[in-house]
């Protein structure tokens, strides 16, 4: 089968149009131990972007409907904020970016 990264590279490419060149281990985690078995690995890709804007995604075969957005930082961490995120492996990865963004502007091996 696919290992944790193939599979972040290909739903990224079928679900947002974006071919990752690097991937982050962002974690590893239960989302509700206790309530559910799944277990949830969330990375950040890196990417050169495309002019996206807003655009639709996904596969016929699954009745997928995804739309891709691209919004600056300060705008996901104003969502974060907000409310306006609500779905817990976002706001975990915004809040990992937050602190990491430093690093990973520097490039693979540089410091904050």
């Amino acid at each position: 089968g696919e290992s944790p990264e193939e599979t972040a590279r290909r739903e990224a490419l079928e679900e947002a149009g974006v071919r990752i060149v690097r991937l982050e281990k962002i974690a590893e985690y239960y989302p509700s131990p206790g309530c559910l078995s799944e277990y949830h690995i969330s990375y950040l890709g890196i990417a050169d972007l495309p002019d996206l804007g807003h655009s639709l995604h996904g596969l016929d075969a699954e009745a997928e409907d995804i739309r891709a957005h691209v919004l600056p930082f300060d705008d996901l961490m104003a969502a974060v904020e907000s409310g306006e995120a609500e779905t817990g492996p976002l706001i975990l990865a915004a809040l990992w970016l937050a602190q990491a963004r430093g690093r990973l502007r520097a490039g693979p091996g540089g410091g904050a």
